[in-house]
């Protein structure tokens, strides 16, 4: 009787090992200045062959342009999304009006050429996508640089330890001999890894890099965002004049990422772009004094307010982006059928 306690015992725990999955929530908030805030909560269940997402959006518009786009972008504020890499099939799901459609995974072909990406290929497909033929923006100055605090604190049951990431880049327009500068300050709270951490990360990676040779894409495309470190390409992809790399290579990048041990668990960070102003405007900013004449009357007087004002406006300004992604839960877990299953009374779209 004991033995048969101990046999049933052991493959209960067999089975469940076999059909253990993954549960991983997260949330993430964009805000762009004069424009909006951008949160999603997203609940993701994957096991073997299958994923299931649900996401809770929310965008609250700021200024005309904000109100105008929240009405075509944004969609539906709750919906999910369940993908049968064994039946070839993805279902999405509209839970404001309970409907669901089915539409098939098919393989995509590019125009420009057919070749199947590997892995090694992957960093230079992502090189060229950053690519301009000429540009008349030259770097001047660039600092990256990744900095350990020495604090630590649990965020969500992980134990983290905080680093912060200055990245300043300079630059300058050769045609028009504009100048700007470009800043991204960003905190991160990283969590050592863990056998739990690293066996959802693996079963995560392999079920996307089936996905992706299912499909047709580059291997490896959405590493990143399973890493935590979608947050990284922000920076290149808003603004035109980071695209020119040329002379601060990858490498130092990946060098100074290294001093972050673990995986992110909460990221936050500013992004603030300084811009030429157009001379009508820093005509109409000219006070009506002279104030360069450090001997006048008011001059000394007026170039001190002046300077004062320039910087109170510049701290009021705030960040124009920021953004906010944090990890709650990463776990391995048993996940039934009907983690994958479409809601009841939830009626097909033709």
């Amino acid at each position: 009787m004991k033995l048969h306690f101990i046999t049933l015992t052991l493959l209960m725990f067999a089975f469940q090992a076999l059909s253990a999955g993954v549960i991983r929530e997260s949330k993430t908030t964009v805000k762009f200045k004069d424009f909006g805030e951008y949160t999603t909560h997203e609940t993701v269940w994957l096991q073997s062959l299958k994923k299931h997402k649900e996401s809770e959006n929310d965008f609250k518009a700021q200024g005309m342009m904000g109100k105008m786009m929240s009405k075509f972008v944004f969609g539906d504020r709750k919906k999910g999304e369940i993908i049968d890499l064994e039946g070839m099939k993805v279902y999405d799901i509209f839970h404001d009006k309970k409907q669901y459609r089915v539409r098939p995974i098919e393989k995509l072909t590019f125009e420009e050429s057919e070749e199947h990406y590997s892995p090694d290929t992957e960093a230079e497909y992502e090189e060229d996508e950053y690519k301009e033929e000429e540009s008349s923006i030259k770097i001047t100055r660039q600092v990256f640089k990744v900095v350990p605090t020495g604090k630590s604190k649990t965020i969500n049951n992980f134990p983290c330890k905080e680093y912060q990431i200055f990245w300043v880049m300079e630059w300058e327009n050769t045609e028009t001999g504009e100048k700007g500068k470009d800043s991204l300050f960003t905190d991160v709270w990283a969590t050592a890894s863990n056998q739990n951490i690293e066996d959802s990360i693996k079963e995560e990676q392999e079920f996307q890099k089936t996905f992706m040779e299912k499909v047709g894409f580059p291997v490896g495309m959405e590493t990143d965002a399973i890493l935590g470190l979608n947050w990284f390409k922000l920076f290149r992809a808003m603004n035109q004049e980071s695209n020119n790399m040329s002379d601060f290579k990858g490498s130092k990048f990946v060098q100074e990422l290294n001093k972050i041990e673990g995986l992110p668990i909460l990221i936050e960070g500013q992004y603030f772009a300084t811009r030429p102003k157009p001379k009508q405007e820093m005509q109409e900013e000219k006070p009506g004094l002279d104030i360069t004449n450090p001997g006048g009357m008011f001059g000394g007087f007026l170039k001190k307010k002046l300077k004062e004002k320039t910087m109170k406006k510049t701290a009021a300004k705030g960040p124009d982006f920021s953004y906010r992604t944090e990890l709650i839960k990463l776990e391995k877990a048993p996940l039934g059928d009907r983690s994958f299953q479409v809601p009841a009374g939830y009626s097909l779209i033709e």
